[in-house]
């Protein structure tokens, strides 16, 4: 009994294969959506003055986010304490540092990543003068070898 082989096909009879295939779809397509999704210009610049708000607002939060983290980065490389706001959970990014207690001696670096953390209420200073944080954080509470030393 002979076989009767089936004919090769050849890489160019896959091609046509898959163009009739996708023409067919996209005939297909075409009769079931006859025309295509169109807006005008009107609706375009609605929707851009109703996004650029929320995108403003985003880029600014994500802009303090990253404030606060080279600050945080700066202030654990010289050895400090960092207590956070209470843990949000998924809005991790939102916490707040409430908290600097500092052990070594303060460099500028330090005075300028502290000055940089928004909300920031108190700052411990160990064995050290807190004359110059004292200037550069008006508005925050600093102690100073234990005594406590607030500034108006």
């Amino acid at each position: 009994m002979d076989f009767i082989r089936p004919p090769c096909r050849s890489a160019v009879d896959d091609f046509r294969v898959a163009l009739c295939f996708h023409l067919v779809r996209l005939s297909l397509l075409g009769f079931l959506m006859p025309r295509r999704f169109q807006f005008s210009l009107r609706t375009l610049l609605i929707l851009t003055t109703l996004c650029a708000p929320l995108f403003g607002l985003l880029g600014r939060l994500s802009y303090r986010a990253e404030k606060q983290r080279r600050a945080v980065e700066t202030l654990w490389k010289s050895g400090a304490t960092i207590c956070f706001d209470e843990d949000l959970g998924i809005l991790q990014w939102r916490n707040r540092v409430i908290e600097v207690r500092i052990a070594n001696p303060i460099s500028d670096s330090d005075v300028e990543a502290l000055r940089a953390l928004d909300g920031l209420e108190l700052v411990d200073c160990y064995g050290m003068d807190a004359t110059k944080l004292r200037a550069a954080l008006p508005n925050c509470r600093i102690e100073s070898d234990g005594a406590y030393a607030a500034s108006e």
